[in-house]
């Protein structure tokens, strides 16, 4: 296996993956917060506005960069941990981002030198 990610990722072929959703999962997908829980908070509102129908999966996927740069990075993750009843969803996912990923080696590393 090559070190290079685009031959390893072109090398991986064709198969089955986990998770398939079916036409009756809506999903909401939402990125870069980057600790801008009040815009993340309102986000969420319109979201749990919207008439979720009889039998159908409500998917919310957090796709990282909840924190860094803004005002309330504490907040932001607090309102995704709070978020899958507020809007009713069936799943919430969360996957980490580059800053999350940088504060995680920051811990631990502990050099709050690399931290952004």
């Amino acid at each position: 296996m090559s070190d290079n990610v685009a031959t390893t990722t072109a090398s991986l072929g064709a198969r089955h993956l986990p998770g398939q959703i079916g036409f009756s999962t809506e999903i909401f997908a939402i990125g870069d917060v980057h600790g801008q829980a009040a815009v993340l908070r309102g986000v969420l509102r319109e979201i749990g506005g919207q008439p979720k129908a009889l039998g159908t999966e409500r998917v919310l996927i957090f796709l990282g960069d909840l924190i860094d740069r803004g005002a309330d990075s504490i907040g932001a993750v607090r309102t995704a941990l709070a978020a899958g009843p507020l809007i009713r969803a069936d799943r919430v996912v969360m996957l980490p981002g580059n800053h999350e990923l940088a504060l995680v080696d920051v811990l631990d590393r502990c050099d709050p030198a690399l931290w952004l």
